[in-house]
């Protein structure tokens, strides 16, 4: 992993790397403990110069020194991009914009020319794009809980200190640290799989450093009655596990639906883009075709909707060429639906 990181041309993943090493190093101080198995660090080390040796550092030296040539600020348009968000944040600073209202809401601060055509779809910055959706009330709760996880992840370090699984626990307070790091640079808390991996880690963390019960008398569990005063036992008359299985069931078959929905959605608009780019005039019913399943697929979905009117729009002016007698027939109560002054003529 040492090796893969930088080898991935990432710079924010390396400075993430970098960081989450920091971090342990810091937890480990903090506990006054000593780094045991030096060989076997060294040794690791080790390997992942060699590799990094064997693959050439030409591309990784010319990809990190963009940090402090200071190149990468005229290469990226992240700077610019977070400084149009500012005044949108100021526009909306306790509740937000509402989350995954991002690429709606960005291109709304646009003011020169050459941001025309480029769209962001995420901030490039979990911070500022959780202060931008959730506002202050959003980005405190998510700061909060993330503060709440590195205190669990050191109680978890002190609860581990003596045990084998301490090098374990260290590891998941090294990769929080890290995806806390890279959220400055990255958007990755926005990927599925990256965000689930991160929840389980943090819960784990949670779970290793919250009290655990005390030793029940001769191993038995513990009767109505006699169970330790910090247990709590949620039975609902034997219902539980059948309430948890539904719920697990419920929200299983809702995440698969939805992607299954998501995935339809989004064969059809790359569908509808190919026969645009294809043929833009021929291709226009089966667009529209396409963008109507989509939309039937996903009503709540505004850009489809959007998608699917100027799809239409332009049949209507191509059929306006052809049949001008019918187009004419239609213009008018077209023109009065759409509230489109002058007619949808070009």
């Amino acid at each position: 992993m040492i090796s893969s990181v930088p080898l991935c041309l990432s710079r924010g993943g390396t400075l993430a790397l970098l960081g989450g090493l920091a971090g342990c190093l810091v937890a480990i101080a903090a506990e006054h403990r000593q780094i045991s198995r030096g060989a076997t660090t060294l040794l690791t080390a080790v390997f992942a110069m060699m590799l990094l040796s064997w693959f050439g550092w030409e591309p990784i030296v010319s990809r990190m020194s963009t940090l402090w040539t200071g190149a990468v600020f005229d290469q990226e348009a992240r700077l610019p991009m977070w400084a149009r968000c500012w005044p949108l944040i100021k526009a909306f600073p306790i509740w937000g914009t509402g989350y995954g209202t991002f690429q709606y809401v960005e291109p709304m601060a646009l003011h020169t020319a050459t941001s025309v055509g480029r769209s962001w779809l995420y901030a490039h910055n979990e911070y500022l794009q959780g202060l931008l959706e959730g506002g202050l009330v959003g980005l405190t709760l998510g700061l909060t809980l993330l503060g709440c996880v590195f205190y669990m992840g050191q109680r978890a370090l002190r609860a581990q200190a003596d045990q084998p699984a301490w090098g374990l626990v260290l590891g998941g307070v090294f990769g929080v640290t890290a995806t806390s790091i890279h959220g400055f640079v990255e958007f990755g808390l926005h990927i599925p799989a990256i965000a689930v991996l991160f929840t389980v880690v943090c819960a784990q963390l949670c779970g290793i450093a919250s009290p655990l019960l005390p030793p029940r008398p001769g191993g038995q569990a513990a009767t109505e009655g006699h169970g330790s005063p910090s247990e709590t036992v949620v039975r609902c008359f034997g219902l539980a596990p059948l309430f948890a299985v539904v719920l697990a069931v419920a929200l299983g078959w809702l995440l698969i639906s939805q992607s299954r929905k998501a995935v339809i959605v989004d064969v059809l608009q790359r569908r509808a883009e190919y026969l645009r780019d294809a043929a833009p005039a021929e291709s226009l019913p089966r667009q529209i075709a396409c963008l109507n399943r989509a939309v039937f697929t996903q009503p709540n979905n505004a850009e489809l909707h959007l998608q699917l009117g100027r799809a239409q729009l332009e049949f209507f002016d191509a059929l306006q060429d052809r049949h001008p007698d019918v187009a004419r027939r239609w213009q008018k109560p077209l023109r009065q639906a759409l509230l489109i002054p002058g007619g949808l003529t070009r």
